[in-house]
This record gives structure tokens, C-alpha cells and sequence, in this order.
């Protein structure tokens, strides 16, 4: 033993069974679960972990553990099934590893002035490492459609745009043309002008002809009203279960 602390990091687990059960990595497995991949809510297999019964069930990792993102297999699709038709509505879940019932983690939403002073104010190794990480509410003010090149890569990008193809925004753009909703390259862009989205917001150290400073990417988006319907049918979930573990009749 070196007498330095390991990182760690818990992360909850659900399944189709309605129950939730703690996984805490140790070490370098902290880093197998990136922040941009659990904004996923990603489908997760795990080999080799420890069970470990001390006030409730609970999961630890340890050297020969295997963390994989998104497997394959019929199982692995069976889950991602049910993910998707239930199990993200759901706002509770039966915790195996104590503390009654598990709720979704409550997100603080912070201004972009926040995010932009916190991570001013973060330790340098942390900015040049992982960064720093925040969810922000905000008003998607103005996509620029004078130029033909953005400061956004892939799937990111394309969630501004109703999941609109990068080459397919071009291709209207170059023909004049009109996608299958009839819409044209303007009005791709005036869609997605003023609308408000829930960012995950990495702040990291970035080099630019041998100048450091700290830029913020998002790393995942989300439109604010679809956010509002599902924490809100979370709520009720919450409510209907808690009214039934306590014998209560809804009214």
C-alpha cells in the first residue's frame, strides 16, 4: 500500500426487475465510465466485480473486473428493450443496497456565468485531465447559417438540428431543395434558433497555436420541454410507489 487514497466513484445500476443496486469503482476503473458515455444512461456489463453484503447489497470493483459499454447479445438487447419502452420513465426504483427507495439523481442546473467561474476556479490538473463537468439551462439564442462550416462535430450537432444529417442540412443548402417534412435549409435553422436545452457542459483545458485556455464543449443536449415531460411522469412514478409501499389509496 502506497498510503495515497484511490479514486472513487459509485454509480447506481437498474434492471427490468424494478431494482437499483450500487457499483463502486476503484482506482483506474473509475475512468472506464466516462462522463460523455453515463449521459447515455449506457446499457453496462460487468465481469469479475465483488458482491459485498454490508448494510445491503452492494457491488465493488476490483483488478480482473471488466467494465463493457453497450454489448451485444440477445440479453444485453432484452435490457436495452426495456430501457427504452419503460425503465427511463420510471422515477423509483427498489434499491437492493439499503436506504428504501432509489429516485434518479436530482441535477443542479447552472448558469452559464456559474459554469464559466467554476471552472476558472478549478485546479489545473483537474482542467488538463477529465475537466470539469455541470448541467446548464439555456436559450439556444442563434445558429449562424452564414458559413458552412460550425464549431460542432457529429451527433452532438445534429440534436440542434431535430437529428437533421450534417450532409443532409448541405445538400438543401447547395440544391435548394426540400427535406421530407418540406422543410428548407432556412428553415432548419430557424427551427432550431430560441429554443431552450438542458447542456451537459464539459469545461477542459484546450491548446491553440501554443495559447492555453479554458473552452467549454457540450458533451450532451437535450430539449428542455422533452427533460420536463420525463422528470415530471418521474414525479408521479415516485408518488404512485410510495403511496403503495404505504398501503395508501391514491386518490
Amino acid at each position: 500500500s502506497t498510503g495515497q487514497q484511490k479514486p472513487k466513484r459509485d454509480v447506481f445500476l437498474v434492471d427490468e426487475g424494478g431494482r437499483s443496486l450500487v457499483l463502486t469503482l476503484w482506482g483506474e476503473k473509475t475512468e472506464t465510465l466516462p462522463e460523455e458515455q453515463l449521459c447515455q444512461k449506457p446499457l453496462v456489463l460487468l465481469k469479475s466485480v465483488k458482491v459485498g453484503d454490508w448494510n445491503g447489497r452492494k457491488l465493488d470493483s476490483q483488478g480482473s473486473t471488466r467494465v463493457e459499454l453497450f454489448p451485444d447479445g440477445n440479453r444485453a438487447a432484452e435490457v436495452q428493450d426495456w430501457w427504452n419502452q419503460e425503465g427511463s420513465r420510471r422515477g423509483s426504483f427498489a434499491s437492493l443496497s439499503g436506504g428504501g427507495l432509489a429516485v434518479g439523481r436530482k441535477e443542479i442546473l447552472k448558469s452559464l456565468e456559474q459554469v464559466a467561474q467554476e471552472a476558472a476556479q478549478a485546479e489545473a490538473a483537474v482542467l488538463s485531465d477529465k475537466g470539469v463537468y455541470a448541467t446548464s439551462c439555456a436559450l439556444l439564442e442563434r445558429i449562424g447559417d452564414d458559413r458552412f462550416s460550425w464549431p460542432c462535430i457529429g451527433e452532438k450537432a445534429e440534436e440542434f438540428m431535430a437529428n437533421t444529417k450534417a450532409e443532409t442540412v448541405l445538400l438543401l443548402a447547395e440544391h435548394r431543395a426540400l427535406d421530407e417534412q418540406g422543410r428548407s435549409f432556412q428553415d432548419i435553422f430557424a427551427d432550431a434558433n430560441l429554443e431552450e436545452w438542458i447542456f451537459r457542459i464539459c469545461s477542459k483545458y484546450d491548446s491553440w497555436m501554443d495559447e492555453v485556455s479554458i473552452k467549454q464543449r457540450v458533451v450532451a443536449a437535450a430539449p428542455l420541454f422533452r427533460r420536463v415531460g420525463e422528470q415530471t411522469q418521474h414525479r408521479l412514478d415516485f408518488v404512485r410507489t410510495a403511496f403503495h409501499h404505504l398501503n395508501i389509496p391514491l386518490p
